[in-house]
């Protein structure tokens, strides 16, 4: 018996069979590779053990569709070796490209996630937020599964001019009811792209001011230097003005100084050398003129003084940093003008009186209330009341 189990009848007659079945664990095989390749390319080493996790995780939802490939071509080989009628010929090809189509699409569905619009935008130097990275791929994949059902339909010769007018019109209405999200979304895809801002970011429009905490789906939330959150819809950053702070490559110092009116010519050009050498040997201070500008003169006679113009630019662009370098440069300042043997200005004020100009005219108030004013030749002198007797 087992020989003829085991004959020329056996392999005429189940010949095709086994050759499908070897196709199958084939596919299982091809599958695990493909899945370990695919891990070992997209997870980089520093990759933490959550991210390995979800990358292998997505990777592994590939198995399917890669069997449905090796299951129709066996179904496919099968049939040809087989002894079948050609009169299924028409329903196998129709059934072999219809399991093609549905692997196809269902690849298409599960890479064309979140792991794959993260990576998209990475490319172009973008972060996107997790909401909105989650609500673009639910969008996509919508999109691809309409696509497949639409398609796979196609196969079975299945009109599908009623199910897109149906699609366009639920659309339609889907749209008009969620209109504001659909405008909030608009919006935050616009942050996103041209690049305004980004979670954690220190923000400025209008009078709001703070740091970026949530890019929502409709709106945005800022955390104020108040500690107060405030929710701001994301359409209205699109037209508006934003100054994002936390983009400044380097922070800039400007302060015009006032130095004392006695200040001779020598310690000022004293001051303005010793404090620029001091600058550009200073690690804190961009002195590269390619990349910013360092001015310190003595710009303009005011006042109380010569004006000194000081501005320069930190290479930190952080704020407390910058703030501490700041300090330090004016504690420099004031050592040098020290050195120099003057001081900053203060303001100060002199009354000359003239005996040419009216006493009405420079003190009349004041001079009403007290003692008569006795004019002499070239000054002004005050004389006591004389005491009623």
């Amino acid at each position: 018996m087992l020989a003829n189990l085991l004959g020329k009848e056996f392999y005429n007659a189940y010949f095709h069979y086994i050759v499908g079945f070897g196709i199958l664990i084939l596919g299982v095989i091809v599958a695990n590779i493909i899945v370990r390749v695919l891990s070992s390319l997209l997870v980089h080493a520093e990759a933490t053990a959550e991210d390995k996790s979800k990358v292998i995780k997505l990777v592994s939802k590939i198995h399917l569709p890669i069997n449905l490939v090796f299951i129709a071509l066996a179904i496919y080989i099968v049939h040809k070796l087989g002894d079948f009628p050609a009169k299924f010929e028409p329903y196998l090809l129709q059934g072999v490209k219809t399991i093609l189509d549905i692997s196809f699409f269902m690849t298409v569905y599960h890479f064309l996630g979140a792991l794959v619009l993260t990576r998209l935008f990475n490319g172009f130097g973008l972060t996107i937020n997790d909401t909105v990275k989650e609500l673009l791929a639910n969008a996509v994949k919508i999109v691809i599964a309409v696509l497949g059902v639409v398609t796979v339909l196609g196969n079975f010769n299945v009109n599908i001019g009623p199910i897109l007018g149906g699609l366009t019109l639920l659309t339609s209405a889907v749209a008009l009811a969620a209109k504001d999200s659909i405008q909030g979304l608009i919006g935050s895809l616009t942050v996103v792209l041209e690049g305004k801002f980004k979670e954690g970011d220190w923000i400025k429009m209008g009078e709001l001011q703070g740091f970026v905490e949530n890019i929502g789906i409709r709106t945005t939330s800022v955390r104020g230097f108040d500690r107060t959150l405030t929710t701001v819809p994301n359409d209205a950053f699109v037209a508006a003005s934003v100054t994002n702070f936390s983009s400044i490559t380097n922070w800039e110092v400007k302060e015009d100084i006032v130095l004392a009116h006695t200040s001779t010519q020598e310690q000022l050009e004293k001051i303005v050398a010793n404090f620029r050498d001091w600058l550009v040997s200073n690690p804190d201070i961009e002195a590269d003129p390619k990349k910013a500008i360092m001015v310190i003169r003595v710009s303009n006679l005011v006042q109380h003084g010569f004006s000194l113009l000081v501005m320069f630019y930190t290479k930190t662009n952080q704020w407390p940093e910058h703030v501490r370098v700041r300090e330090q440069c004016m504690f420099q300042l004031l050592k040098i003008v020290e050195e120099a043997g003057t001081s900053f200005a203060h303001p100060t004020h002199k009354v000359l009186l003239d005996g040419n100009l009216s006493v009405d005219k420079i003190m009349k108030p004041e001079l009403e209330k007290s003692a008569p004013l006795k004019k002499t030749s070239d000054k002004v002198k005050l004389e006591a009341p004389k005491e009623k007797k």
